[in-house]
């Protein structure tokens, strides 16, 4: 079994910030789960009791314990966390437990499951954003009875639905802020809590290998001649595998019959000096990759799990006959790669057309992440389509090729967000220049003030081991400390043993290093509070750049407990998020879509409250919310921004800074 070390001072529950968020001071055993005894993957009866080690017993354990004492706003989690859904945490106690270990986002993933898969998935996160909201409400209703107050209160006007307006005068295309034409309702329920957000991954224009069909026979061959020990001939047919023997030959088919079924091997057509006198075939899902691969080019398998060198081609059958370089298995449908090379296939596929559609109709998603982006033609396109289905979901885009770090630029100026998905750039570009590339485009996205998510393999260990590698740990605390808005769990929770557990290390470590950098940067700053802005933001091109500024500046300079902004737009709290103070920013809104678009922003916590008539009015209220709740305190000053495209409460032009003692 699994004993469970309770954090110290136990007084309450979070809720309404995802619940999630432990004091980063709690003993660091409140979050790591310690063996003391038998594996808990075993049964009493000494079989496997599950295909996840958390079983539903451990998982509320697991639950339970992410309910830490009531924390301070300044306390909180920075950086956000994205978790994949998959068949072992699909569920809704799964999902809640999720939500309560750290998770900010649920991701979709449709490169695997079907619609109704996706759609179960989608419903058990609003399920529990529900119990959500009906556990805020009661609180909320019990202090309007305590107060001697009602919750009928007259709300402020829903805003125009006219186009809105920058500063400058033209249009916005930021989903974070306004869709064209589309009105910003005033319809959030009115309690204090925070959803989880929804994001759908887009397949993609994949290029995979194809079926295996003939993984016996091919073992036959190799125990024949003597490369494959008879003993393991059972282990690679059940696995439905082939055993690719360095300086072997693979012959890469690029067409449709082949990719469904596997053809033959063949006797003779080998590379020069091959350790085998045949050839197995493998299918191709994408006919244009023989005309993409050129003579003595690396195709990579799986990212690198296994190369395979090209040395010839035949036109006839469209085949391309390679060496392979390093031994390994190939399974069915493994994703190629050409070393330095971007497949000739659109990045939108006529599949993910459907998908996107079905996402946003059905599932009500609010972000998009677009798979092999490669140019912001792509981003806009998107746009555009799912503007005319009636969603604002924001859109990501994922950066996996040598094309798309080539225009980085346009494609940042498209999207909403980016992704760093370092698993198929890695297998573009070479291992060295990842860090590089994760480095430039983090920068980039700070400087336009876009979210970015660092993501792929951030403890990979851990779908097998209840503990990450001290290397994994030092690479989610570098991401942090690069500056990254989130960072994103895959196979780790979509197909893990440890799911709760990985999400609840990584928030663990996201905490510890939020506490080291913001204590670092007071001591570089000194008694200067500007000194240490990123350089990205020296440069104030709109009125609102230069009122977060100095919404900062006075924020740091008092050492204030928040910075509030009231938004319908979202506009102004990632204008401030991108500037990293470590003064944190409550962003509230009673734009009910607009609250989960803004849980990827950096230090930024999104509450939903009602918009009443007046300034004063609103802020009272909450006011009493946050101090019942403890995350402020009487006393705690904090830096009140109105700013941004749309005025509350203000004239058109005119912008403000309010200083408040609670």
């Amino acid at each position: 079994m699994y004993e469970l070390y309770p954090p110290t001072g136990l007084a309450g529950y979070p809720y309404f910030l995802l619940g999630s968020q432990l004091d980063q001071r709690l003993n660091y055993q409140s979050v790591i789960v310690h063996r003391a005894g038998a594996a808990q993957s075993v049964g009493s009866d000494g079989s496997g009791a599950s295909n996840s080690a958390e079983s539903s017993a451990n998982v509320a354990s697991l639950s339970a314990m992410a309910a830490g004492r009531r924390v301070k706003f300044r306390e909180l989690r920075r950086t956000k966390i994205v978790c994949t859904i998959g068949p072992p945490t699909a569920s809704f106690d799964q999902i809640k437990a999720l939500a309560e270990a750290g998770m900010d986002v649920a991701r979709l993933n449709f490169s695997h499951g079907t619609y109704d898969f996706h759609k179960k998935i989608s419903d058990a996160i609003d399920k529990v954003n529900e119990e959500r909201f009906e556990k805020a409400r009661r609180k909320w209703m019990s202090l309007d009875v305590e107060l001697g107050t009602t919750s009928d209160r007259p709300k402020a006007a829903v805003a125009p639905t006219e186009r809105f307006q920058t500063e400058s005068g033209s249009s916005s295309t930021d989903s974070l802020s306004s869709a064209a034409g589309q009105e910003l309702k005033n319809d959030a329920k009115s309690a204090l809590y925070v959803r989880i957000g929804k994001m759908m991954d887009s397949k993609g224009a994949e290029v995979r290998s194809g079926e295996i069909t003939r993984a016996e026979q091919i073992a036959q061959q190799m125990v024949q001649h003597g490369v494959l020990h008879p003993d393991r001939l059972a282990e690679i047919v059940e696995q439905n595998a082939m055993l690719m023997v360095a300086g072997s030959t693979l012959i890469l088919r690029c067409t449709k019959e082949a990719f469904e079924t596997q053809p033959e091997p063949l006797e003779g057509a080998t590379v020069n000096e091959a350790v085998l006198p045949f050839a197995p075939i493998v299918g191709v899902s994408y006919p244009g990759f023989f005309d993409d691969a050129a003579e003595g080019d690396l195709i990579l398998v799986d990212g690198g799990l296994l190369e395979l060198q090209l040395e010839r081609k035949n036109s006839e059958k469209r085949d391309l006959i390679c060496r392979v370089m390093d031994g390994g298995e190939l399974t069915a449908r493994r994703h190629l790669n050409i070393r330095g090379k971007t497949a000739s296939l659109p990045s939108v596929t006529e599949s993910d057309w459907k998908d996107i559609e079905f996402a946003v109709k059905e599932l009500n998603v609010d972000f998009i992440a677009l798979s092999f982006v490669n140019d912001g033609d792509t981003v806009r396109k998107v746009r555009e389509f799912v503007t005319k289905l009636g969603s604002r979901a924001a859109i990501i885009s994922k950066i996996e090729s040598m094309k798309g770090v080539l225009n980085l630029p346009g494609i940042i100026e498209a999207s909403d967000g980016i992704m760093v998905a370092r698993g198929d750039l890695g297998s573009e570009l070479p291992l060295e220049e990842v860090p590089i590339v994760q480095s430039f485009m983090v920068r980039l996205c700070r400087a336009a003030g876009k979210v970015v998510i660092t993501a792929t393999e951030m403890l990979e260990s851990m779908i097998d081991k209840p503990i990450p590698t001290r290397a994994e740990a030092s690479d989610v605390a570098h991401a942090v400390e690069q500056g990254a808005d989130a960072l994103m769990l895959s196979g780790e929770t979509a197909k893990g043993k440890y799911p709760i557990r990985a999400c609840a290390t990584m928030r663990h470590i996201i905490m510890r290093q939020n506490e080291q950098l913001i204590a670092d940067e007071r001591a570089r700053q000194g008694l200067d509070p500007m000194a240490g802005f990123a350089e990205c933001c020296r440069e104030v091109d709109r009125v609102s750049d230069a009122m977060a500024r100095a919404a900062v500046s006075l924020a740091e300079s008092l050492d204030a407990a928040a910075i509030v902004v009231f938004t319908r737009t979202g506009n102004m709290p990632k204008r401030l998020s991108k500037l990293r103070s470590r003064v944190p920013i409550v962003a509230a809104t009673a734009v009910a879509d607009i609250q989960p678009k803004l849980s990827l922003l950096w230090n930024v916590f999104c509450v939903t409250i009602e918009v009443q008539e007046t300034f004063e009015a609103t802020f009272q209220r909450f006011k009493e919310e946050v101090l019942a709740e403890s995350f402020l305190r009487k006393g705690d000053t904090v830096v009140v921004v109105q700013s941004g495209m749309r005025g509350i409460w203000r004239e058109q032009g005119h912008h403000l800074l309010r200083y408040v003692v609670m």
